[in-house]
């Protein structure tokens, strides 16, 4: 195949949709990656660990804990 042939076959032909697949396939793959390294590190403070634990005992049911057993850090 000719470059004319070529080019032809990438910007009309079956090429085109190869690339706007691969394209997409890549985006995808990409935006995945971005999101899995971005997210997902655990928790980063104490704080946020409370607030998971506070959470976790509203949706079973078992409302706050006492004011008294929080514990907080003295500053």
């Amino acid at each position: 195949m000719n470059a004319q042939g070529w080019i032809h076959w990438l910007e009309q032909g079956r090429g085109a949709q190869a690339l706007k697949v691969g394209a997409l396939w890549l985006g995808l793959a990409v935006m995945s990656f971005t999101v899995a390294f971005k997210q997902f590190h655990g928790p980063r403070t104490e704080e946020t660990l409370r607030q998971a634990d506070l959470g976790r005992s509203w949706a079973t049911g078992k409302g706050s804990p006492p004011r008294s057993i929080i514990r907080r850090p003295m500053r």
